[in-house]
């Protein structure tokens, strides 16, 4: 009996800040993702051709800015001639802006894209190769979660844990723990599959 009250409080609580973000929500797509730091979360779409490609890859990317930092995802291809290019970003993101981020801590809506300063320099990159199948797996994947992207809560279901979630399709290791710092997390990741 004694769980049941602080399980129900919580239950109240929490339907009570989504219905006040949800009234104070700026009532535009664009503006309900809109951060006043790093702008707004724009869709992850294609941003270039994997036509004439040679190689495929994907970087786990983490960048500081915040107490919390962000982690994300990008895919890119390289043609015969070394040129480079970004074909997706993305990265899981509280909605609502600054409302949003506040209250994940409860879980919010969460929306999959990405900010134009995911495209500058990241504070920790961690590369890996990919074969065309396991690229096209990944987008795949993207676009999925992009449709149905969640709940985001800060300490558990966060950028992290979208990052981890790519991370172990190609079989890689990742951290059990979300609930840290993102440029660390990543570094985490990087050690545990040099091992």
């Amino acid at each position: 009996m004694a769980v049941t009250f602080p399980l129900r409080f919580l239950t109240v609580f929490r339907l009570a800040v989504m219905v006040v973000m949800l009234a104070a929500a700026p009532r535009h797509a664009a503006a309900s993702t809109y951060d006043v730091l790093f702008g707004p979360v724009l869709p992850s779409q294609r941003l270039a051709s994997t036509a004439n490609t040679s190689k495929w890859f994907v970087e786990f990317r983490a960048r500081g800015g915040s107490p919390v930092g962000h982690s994300y995802v990008v895919l890119g291809v390289r043609n015969a001639s070394g040129t480079e290019r970004i074909v997706r970003v993305a990265g899981f993101y509280a909605s609502m802006g600054v409302v949003g981020t506040t209250a994940s801590i409860i879980g919010v809506p969460g929306v999959i894209g990405y900010k134009k300063t995911d495209l500058g320099k990241a504070s920790v990159r961690y590369r890996r190769s990919l074969t065309r199948g396991a690229f096209a797996r990944i987008e795949r994947a993207i676009i999925q979660a992009a449709k149905h992207p969640g709940t985001f809560t800060m300490l558990s279901n966060n950028c992290n844990a979208f990052v981890a979630r790519i991370a172990r399709m190609i079989g890689l290791r990742a951290p059990r723990s979300t609930a840290v710092h993102a440029p660390t997390y990543v570094k985490q990741m990087i050690a545990l599959n040099r091992q």
